[in-house]
């Protein structure tokens, strides 16, 4: 069972199972890089990325993209192109034919008979023209075509400004550098198509040496949000190489309304939340969207896959960050078609090594009316193969999720990646799961696991290394969806393996039995090769201040029970959504590395990143939760769980939580089920049925002064009516506990929720 660990110190496990201590976690873990970042298009064209402006330059000109707020219609570039220079009327010699070239901060194009220079600081660029040699006296020119859709505001010293209600950009004034160090003001003086910077005759001299003339460019105080904000986010993990392990966060950050950039960020320690940056995937001026990441166990790679471009022209693309964060290589397509989106990638652990190879599977539209999911392998390299598209159904599958590493870790197993994903009907939606090899071959047929109303986020876990009685390793998908009553949404998670459900489907938000919480959305999944976490977002019937909430279990029989019942896990304020989890046993560790780590989005102003750590207690749980308690004078519904194995002979411990302080309690058992409310004429619901009722009368005790009652009970002497039983192997019990309670000062009786317990050998 997971104990949640946030914010910059380790909690100490406590030798209790389910009580465990939460921990702040930071408001600002991700941060911007603070320095001057570069990279590079397939064409040569170089790019800079500043606090306050993006900028390129390639045999096309200089175009400065001035950073207007993240909620900026769109980006306001100004284009620059020398067209000329001239030094007493006559034209130097001008190379179109160069590739732009990075010179430290710099990034520089050399023209044949002059240079072109733009310096690189985090809040402006120096440009600077540098002619090498001055053969004749006389004034000298350079003449610059501007194109922007920006108002240009011409001040008295001929000095441009360009301008839209969320900011501006400043030209501002040149001074010229002659060799020997003299300096002049070169003056601008505007033109129809721009303006020219004009540097005196008198100054001009031949001279055996350069002349330099550099201008700043700026952006302006901006009236819109000043900080860029955080879109979404997605998780990853791995051991070994340059990057010596660690937790790793691919962020989307919006630029503007259509632009947004992918940047890297490494948690190295539980002990703090703080991410370092590594790399960015892009910040060119095409929009980047939807990231998700995976690491290769061992290795120096990480690899993005996100979505590239706007609107119709939406394809998916990769990219790879190598040693100590390096992006060495170009971003390359995975997807031949436009219209593709929603995208998840996860890696192959334990193939041939340096044979290993990623799976990328997203939505692609096929008409506007319907969708296919697509998978693709890949490596390091690019494409492994074609796409695949793999269903091709009259209604529209969408949404897919690829388990976080195939194959097991620490164990023998044949290399499969697992994609679950959801298909949308006119009144119900279904969830499907198939399972494939490294090289997107089908290695099992496809499965429906589930059926619900709008559903909406599903995910995947990894395999674990515990194995089911028949020898098989499970996994597990969730998802959420509406109730058919109602507007509520809950969480749904099932046990599968062999790319089919292997056990009937639980509701998470049932389990967890907070009948006050009634919308519960977007779960992700992780296993640490024993049990699973899911986080998902928990809000109100509002739409607004969401939570990220964790709840863990492993298995009992052949679905998921829960040990831990109910975690904040973002205790800062503000809106948080769409959490994302991993584990460390995912990204490649052997069994027994406990670490997991979540990251989500805080809707504040500015959005920001934010995240937590939490680690496995190694709990067994016995029992799978059902039924709705009504809540109690403590405030809450009282919840129960069952630890232990699942055979005949072992003991269980039945624990009970959130139950009225010194009240007191036994617990109930029965074969069968049935929900009453106010049984009695109480003020809680039964959740047991039949005719054999079963009561622990003899073990009546108090409710501790936390809220708490503990039973332990002996699979061969099962209370019932005429004494005792022995549970058998396939039978399943109830349990449920009875307590006395006030109801507005009246005395009464109350019951918590109840858990099933399914009996093996």
């Amino acid at each position: 069972m997971f104990a949640t660990f946030l914010g910059c110190v380790a909690a100490a496990l406590s030798s209790d199972p389910v009580q465990t201590e939460a921990l702040r976690a930071a408001d600002a873990a991700f941060p911007e890089p603070g320095r001057v970042l570069f990279d590079r298009e397939a064409d040569g064209t170089q790019w800079a990325l500043g606090a306050t402006y993006k900028a390129s330059l390639g045999t096309d000109g200089f175009v400065y993209v001035p950073f207007l707020g993240s909620d900026a219609p769109r980006n306001r570039p100004v284009r620059l192109r020398l067209a000329s220079v001239t030094v007493d009327g006559v034209p130097l010699d001008v190379d179109p034919g160069q590739r732009a070239a990075r010179d430290g901060t710099d990034l520089v194009l050399d023209r044949g008979g002059f240079v072109e220079r733009y310096s690189c600081r985090l809040d402006e660029v120096e440009q600077t023209i540098v002619v090498d040699r001055i053969q004749r006296a006389g004034e000298v020119r350079a003449s610059y075509v501007v194109d922007t859709d920006l108002e240009r505001i011409v001040a008295a010293d001929g000095c441009s400004t360009f301008a839209c209600a969320d900011g501006h950009v400043r030209i501002g004034t040149a001074i010229a550098i002659a060799p020997d160090g003299r300096t002049v003001h070169a003056a601008t003086v505007p033109t129809a198509r721009g303006y020219d910077l004009v540097v005196p005759s008198a100054f001009v001299e031949s001279f055996d040496g350069p002349l330099i003339i550099d201008p700043v460019i700026s952006t302006g105080t901006v009236t819109q949000n000043p900080l860029r904000d955080d879109v979404s986010v997605d998780v990853a993990t791995f051991d070994g190489g340059s990057f010596s392990g660690g937790d790793f966060v691919a962020v989307e950050r919006a630029f503007s309304a259509t632009d947004s950039d992918i940047y890297i960020y490494r948690v190295s320690s539980p002990n703090s939340v703080q991410g370092s940056f590594i790399a960015t995937i892009d910040f060119t001026s095409t929009n980047w969207s939807e990231p998700s990441i995976a690491g290769r166990d061992s290795a120096d790679d990480l690899m993005t896959v996100a979505v590239r471009g706007l609107g119709a022209d939406r394809r998916i693309y990769a990219r790879r960050v190598a040693s100590l964060g390096a992006v060495v290589e170009l971003p390359f397509a995975l997807s031949n078609s436009i219209e593709s989106y929603e995208p998840d990638v996860g890696v192959e652990t334990g193939g041939p090594f340096l044979q290993r190879r990623w799976l990328a599977a997203w939505t692609s539209v096929t008409s506007p009316l319907n969708t296919d999911i697509v998978i693709r392998p890949f490596t390091e390299s690019g494409p492994a193969d074609f796409p695949y598209r793999f269903t091709t159904s009259q209604l529209p599958d969408r949404s897919p999720s690829v388990c976080e590493a195939a194959g097991g870790t620490g164990f023998s197993d044949p290399q499969r990646f697992r994609v679950a994903w959801k298909r949308i009907g006119s009144f119900t939606s279904e969830v499907f799961l198939q399972e494939f090899d490294r090289d997107a071959d089908a290695a099992s047929p496809r499965s429906q696991v589930g059926v619900g109303r709008q559903i909406g986020t599903v995910s995947v876990s990894s395999e674990s290394a515990t194995t089911l009685p028949d020898g098989r390793h499970p996994y597990v998908v969730v998802w959420d969806s509406r109730d058919f009553v109602g507007s509520d949404r809950d969480v749904h998670a099932v046990v599968c393996a062999d790319g089919a459900a292997v056990g009937a489907p639980v509701n998470v938000s049932e389990m967890v039995d907070l009948v006050d919480e009634r919308l519960q959305l977007n779960p992700d999944v992780a296993t640490d090769g024993a049990q699973w976490s899911v986080v998902y977002e928990q809000r109100t019937t509002s739409l607004s201040n969401g939570s990220i909430v964790l709840c863990s279990g492993d298995l009992a029989g052949t679905r998921l029970g829960l040990g831990e019942r109910y975690q904040v896990f973002s205790p800062t304020t503000g809106d948080q959504v769409a959490p994302k989890v991993v584990s460390r046993y995912e990204g490649g560790t052997a069994l027994g590395e406990t670490q997991a780590f979540a990251a989500w989005t805080n809707r504040s102003t500015p959005s920001r990143t934010e995240g937590g750590f939490f680690e496995a207690v190694g709990v067994d749980v016995a029992g799978v939760q059902y039924c709705d308690a009504a809540p109690n004078s403590s405030g809450r519904p009282a919840w129960i769980a069952a630890y232990g194995d699942s055979s005949t002979t072992s003991p269980k411990t039945l624990r009970v939580t959130d139950a009225p302080p010194l009240a007191p309690c036994y617990i109930l058992t029965a074969r069968d089920t049935n929900y009453v409310i106010g049984v009695g004429g109480g003020a809680g619901n039964l959740c047991l049925g039949g005719t054999g009722f079963g009561r622990f009368s003899l073990a009546l005790g108090p409710i501790d002064a936390g809220g708490r009652y503990e039973l332990v009970v002996d699979p061969t002497a099962i209370a019932q009516p005429n004494g005792t039983v022995a549970a058998q192997p396939g039978q399943t019990w109830y349990f449920q506990a009875w307590f006395r309670d006030s109801d507005s000062g009246q005395a009464t009786s109350n019951l918590s929720n109840a858990v099933a317990i399914e009996f093996e050998l």
